[in-house]
């Protein structure tokens, strides 16, 4: 749990400096397009403990096909 505190707390740093070696302008757009690239969850179409209850929106499944 210490190392995620610590990750968490640095993360912004880690974040920028990757981007700069990665050659990532640091732009609102840019950035926002960055996380949702890197952000794809990869249980698009697994069926959820909660399925039967919750209706979730789902935006990767519905929207980036």
């Amino acid at each position: 749990m210490r190392w995620a505190e610590v990750f968490y707390a640095s993360s912004g740093r880690l974040l920028e400096r990757v981007l700069k070696v990665a050659g990532i302008e640091d732009e609102p757009l840019e950035l926002l397009y960055f996380y949702l690239v890197e952000g794809v969850d990869p249980n698009v179409k697994r069926k959820r403990l909660l399925d039967p209850w919750v209706q979730t929106g789902n935006f990767q499944e519905n929207n980036l096909h």
